[in-house]
C-alpha cells in the first residue's frame, strides 16, 4: 500500500513539474492593430493585447483588419498579416545552451514577416 501511495505522489509531482515547465512564457505581444485573437494552449480564445505573454502552443488569428507583432525570448520577431493563423507549436530556448533549442512554427494561412533571433 505504501508503494502505491508513493507511486501516486511521484506521478503527481512529475505531472505538476512538467505542467510548470510547459506554462513558461516564450514571448509577448509587442504590437496589435485591428482584430487579433490569442488562444494559449488549454485556454479560451481572447483578444490579443500589447504586453500579453504567450506560451508554447499559442495560436494567433488575425482578422481582415488585424496585424500583430510577436517577440520571442531569443529575439525573434514575427509580424502576422491580416487573415493569418499562426501557431508557435514548439519553442524551446535556453540562453546557456542555444544549440539545444528547437522551434516549430505553423503558418496555417495568411502571411508573415520574420526576423530571426539567436536560434
Amino acid at each position: 500500500m505504501f508503494k502505491n501511495i508513493l507511486q501516486a505522489v511521484l506521478l503527481f509531482a512529475a505531472v505538476a513539474v512538467s505542467g510548470l515547465a510547459a506554462a513558461a512564457p516564450v514571448g509577448y505581444v509587442h504590437d496589435v492593430k485591428g482584430t487579433v485573437t490569442l488562444r494559449d494552449a488549454g485556454k479560451q480564445p481572447a483578444p490579443a493585447r500589447v504586453g500579453n505573454t504567450f506560451e508554447q502552443g499559442a495560436n494567433f488569428t488575425t482578422g481582415a483588419d488585424g496585424q500583430v507583432t510577436l517577440k520571442f525570448e531569443d529575439g525573434q520577431i514575427a509580424i502576422l498579416s491580416p487573415n493569418t493563423q499562426f501557431i508557435a507549436t514548439t519553442y524551446v530556448y535556453n540562453k546557456n545552451k542555444v544549440a539545444d533549442g528547437n522551434i516549430v512554427f505553423n503558418l496555417l494561412r495568411g502571411g508573415l514577416r520574420f526576423v530571426s533571433g539567436v536560434m
